[in-house]
């Protein structure tokens, strides 16, 4: 990908990334009682009070916010690796007619240059993936405690298909902890 087309993405990236935490204080807004708000617990006189359901807003803002920036740098790292490094290495540095596109990287002085270059990002976006599955892994089981507690405590409220859901995503965390990781 040309760097005009980088630039683009980065920048599509960013407006993403600061856009949709506000989905989070708008859902607040419009739906206070759900479950995974803490205003729940709270007995029903507080909670109904004006000054603390404006005030608990600023709160899931600022952890979206913070959740929501933090991928933003993943996403990046990501998709800069994806459409700059990996054409690189499926193509211009294979022998072969027909994966070569670029001749600057066919010289003597290009070539070793440009794949140290590359085997130096790789060696370092690879040393710090394991930090970021590391915490997709923690993040990943809190809402999977959230929705077994979630099936225990609202068990008789629930309809079939959202028990079997549930249960389901349940299963598929079991195995993700025991076998996967």
């Amino acid at each position: 990908m040309t760097g005009i087309g980088l630039d683009v993405l980065v920048a599509l990236g960013t407006i993403f990334f600061i856009s949709v935490p506000w989905a989070t204080t708008l859902h607040y807004l419009l739906f206070p009682q759900t479950p995974i708000f803490l205003t729940t617990l709270l007995p029903p006189k507080w909670r109904n009070d004006t000054r603390i359901y404006w005030g608990y807003s600023s709160l899931p803002t600022y952890y979206a916010f913070a959740a929501w920036q933090n991928l933003w740098v993943f996403a990046l790292l990501g998709s800069v690796y994806m459409f700059s490094i990996l054409p690189l290495l499926c193509c211009e540095f294979r022998v072969g007619g027909k994966n070569q596109k670029t001749r600057a990287l066919r010289s003597a002085w290009n070539l070793p240059l440009e794949y140290r270059c590359v085997e130096l990002m790789h060696t370092q976006l690879m040393s710090f993936v394991g930090y970021a599955l590391t915490g997709l892994h923690v993040a990943f089981g809190q809402f999977i405690l959230f929705a077994n507690v979630s099936v225990i405590s609202d068990k008789s409220l629930m309809e079939n298909q959202i028990k079997v859901w549930k249960q389901l995503y349940a299963n598929f965390k079991f195995v993700w902890d025991n076998f996967v990781s």
